[in-house]
């Protein structure tokens, strides 16, 4: 091997190094800080045939999701039937960190089970909503999605996160 080619694979192999220790190898994108309600929105628009919808927040977090433990989360933005007849749900919260995010997932797992079981005999037709109910942790968001397509709703969460 001549000089000039161990300068190069030098050269190569430290810029490779500098990549792995900058994180550049990570495969997964890197999350936006988009607020949840140029989230939700974007859903409720998205074409998915919903039920009349009304738009919540942080506020209104703890008096729709009993129990709730509201510290870490900054931000929420979550759209409901007003008058409870349609189990649609799309809830987006932002919070502080991953961790917080992740652990309120087993939250949201406890209640779509706490939900199954209400609607079970209240509004059987309504069922199918449940099949795919997706609640995922991206970043520092947490999503919960309970509608007629939740691919789609996962598709639009993705591309504005």
């Amino acid at each position: 091997m001549n000089k000039f080619t161990t300068i190069i694979l030098t050269v190569l192999l430290f810029s490779a190094f500098l990549m792995v220790l900058s994180g550049c190898n990570d495969d997964s994108p890197a999350v936006k800080n988009t607020p949840p309600v140029e989230i939700t929105v974007p859903i409720i628009e998205s074409g998915i045939e919903f039920p009349e919808m009304v738009e919540k927040n942080l506020g209104d977090l703890d008096n729709r999701y009993f129990s709730i433990k509201t510290d870490g989360i900054e931000e929420a933005s979550f759209w409901i039937n007003p008058a409870g007849a349609n189990p649609d749900e799309i809830t987006v919260i932002k919070c502080d960190s991953a961790d917080t995010a992740n652990n309120l997932k087993a939250f949201f797992e406890d209640y779509v089970q706490g939900k199954i079981s209400e609607w079970k005999d209240y509004q059987p037709g309504e069922m199918h909503k449940f099949d795919n109910v997706v609640i995922t942790v991206r970043g520092n968001y947490i999503a919960l999605f309970i509608c007629a397509d939740t691919a789609k709703a996962l598709e639009v969460f993705n591309e504005m996160i």
